[in-house]
């Protein structure tokens, strides 16, 4: 997760603590299944929270 994806970036993950980063649909399905206590946003076609 730490190197770029140059997948379109359509959700914010964000973990318990409040970090959060913006992620690929695969690299947020992946975090999805990793994630516990944070969650998944998805962002609309211009990369805004939805």
């Amino acid at each position: 997760m730490s190197a770029p994806c140059g997948e379109p970036l359509t959700h914010q993950v964000t973990d318990a603590a409040g970090a959060s980063f913006l992620a690929c649909r695969a690299h947020a399905a992946d975090a999805a299944e990793r994630l516990i206590g944070g969650t998944l946003t998805a962002l609309d076609e211009g990369g805004h929270r939805g």
